[in-house]
């Protein structure tokens, strides 16, 4: 997490793929939220690569939804740029 004032990112959350699917990133992003409002932050932000599917489902099921895109932001090894989507969520 990083917050300023009243906003918030998440700059990063993973699950090993064994423990995928099991409500480990839901407790995790739970637990976090509620430690932010104690800071009173209002909204969290955070952003996906466009070709990751599954973290895209993960936070719109979380009540993210999206807000814009930047282009080409993520580049690939084979030479592909991918634009990250960036998402929000108000938390308070």
């Amino acid at each position: 997490w990083q917050s300023v004032k009243e906003e918030a990112e998440i700059l990063t959350l993973v699950v090993e793929k064994k423990y995928q699917n099991k409500g480990i990133a839901t407790a995790l992003l739970n637990a976090g939220m509620a430690e932010l409002k104690e800071r009173g932050v209002l909204t969290l932000f955070l952003e996906v690569a466009e070709d990751n599917e599954p973290a895209k489902r993960f936070y719109i099921k979380q009540g993210f939804r999206f807000v814009s895109t930047r282009p080409r932001y993520y580049f690939r090894v084979n030479g592909e740029d991918v634009s990250a989507l960036i998402f929000q969520k108000n938390i308070l």
